[in-house]
């Protein structure tokens, strides 16, 4: 892997949609401009309560992205 980004979360499930319009363009950008062809985002959900995780799954576990790589770590409550 060229690049990888780690995301951690806690308690953000209202907020996965702006990861979505505002960190994923910019690793997009990134790739396709060839300095870094293979690129993947890890989310760590730190024991959240509030469906992080769901919502993390909802929006990348099928990705809309296939040319990003998605993994998704989750820490006991």
């Amino acid at each position: 892997m060229d690049l990888s980004i780690v995301v951690p979360c806690y308690n953000e499930a209202d907020n996965i949609p702006l990861l979505e319009t505002a960190l994923i363009p910019v690793v997009l950008n990134i790739r396709r401009s060839g300095q870094y062809p293979q690129c993947e985002i890890i989310f760590v959900d730190d024991g959240s309560r509030d469906g992080t995780m769901e919502a993390l799954l909802g929006a990348f576990q099928t990705p809309p992205y296939p040319e990003l790589q998605f993994v998704f770590a989750q820490h006991p409550k």
